[in-house]
């Protein structure tokens, strides 16, 4: 899709997508692999909207196999005569009649014909700690929040990315902190930032959890992130957990893209051993369970 041509004749729409990550190869477009992407195009392209050449739609954010969103952004442009006639109800209707039970759009607005939807002003995710084998259960919410906090400001993750030839790893992390349920159990944390580098949040995660059961202490960290020439790998948490919860864009001025509606999952202790894979199952589904609650009312029209 063009991103920069404005034509009076068709309409940038952009639409929150919501989608749970088991079922997909990752939100951005791949040959002969199930992606939120593709499901979006085909579906486009069977109600004759897809406007233009090459892909008919842009996601804002990229998330890898596995990873959920409760609210991922993308944008697509349609003829304005449909849009006009349809509005954002007819839009929603249409796109989540057709969707997968996994995936789902729940908002859609008109944006300037030029806006470039991937230049988003804020992303947020949470990663949920609790739910890998080995976390302890004595953490401390100021623990939690001391070792989040190395991880705030402006720093080279050189250490804490999956290595892409040429591309920068300076990025600026503009919250992180502890995810707590409303019992006062730890449940992950929560990180913002205008962008993120490959797996950064995975092994930011990882690196907290290591640090959470004593095999690394702060300094290697803040070292790590000092340091970027020496090499440091405090491994990489799995995508289960990761949940792009929000992305805020200036051109998309409703409030509720914004929002990050109150979160309410049951912990316990987590168990080890062959009891955690029946556990971390029943923990998936309660996360599912988790985006699904957020979606409905956004759905029923």
């Amino acid at each position: 899709m063009n991103e920069g041509g404005a034509n009076m004749a068709t309409a940038r729409i952009a639409v929150s997508v919501g989608y749970i990550g088991q079922g997909f190869s990752g939100s951005q477009y791949q040959p002969d692999r199930h992606t939120v992407q593709g499901v979006i195009e085909d579906i486009l392209t069977q109600l004759g909207w897809a406007n233009g050449e090459g892909h008919a739609m842009t996601m804002s954010s990229r998330t890898d196999a596995g990873v959920s969103a409760l609210a991922n952004v993308g944008s697509f442009d349609m003829d304005r005569s449909i849009w006009l006639s349809a509005g954002s109800r007819g839009v929603l209707l249409a796109l989540n009649d057709q969707m997968p039970d996994n995936c789902v759009v729940t908002k859609a607005v008109e944006i300037k014909p030029d806006s470039n939807i991937t230049d988003a002003s804020s992303r947020t995710y949470l990663y949920r700690l609790q739910a890998l084998e080995g976390w302890p259960k004595d953490v401390t919410i100021k623990s939690m929040t001391g070792w989040c906090s190395l991880f705030e400001g402006t720093h080279d993750f050189n250490n804490f990315s999956r290595f892409v030839d040429g591309r920068p790893t300076e990025r600026t992390v503009l919250s992180c902190q502890p995810w707590v349920d409303p019992t006062g159990v730890i449940l992950g944390f929560r990180i913002e930032g205008v962008s993120f580098v490959w797996n950064q949040v995975r092994r930011i995660a990882s690196a907290i959890q290591a640090m959470a059961a004593g095999k690394i202490t702060p300094e290697q960290v803040e070292a790590a992130l000092k340091h970027v020439d020496v090499p440091a790998d405090f491994g990489l948490a799995p995508a289960d957990w990761l949940v792009l919860w929000s992305v805020g864009h200036a051109d998309i001025t409703d409030s509720v893209w914004m929002e990050s509606p109150s979160i309410h999952v049951g912990s316990e202790v987590t168990p080890r051993g062959r009891a955690y894979r029946l556990w971390s199952a029943r923990v998936r589904r309660e996360q599912e369970a988790m985006l699904l609650a957020e979606w409905l009312d956004s759905v029923i029209l």
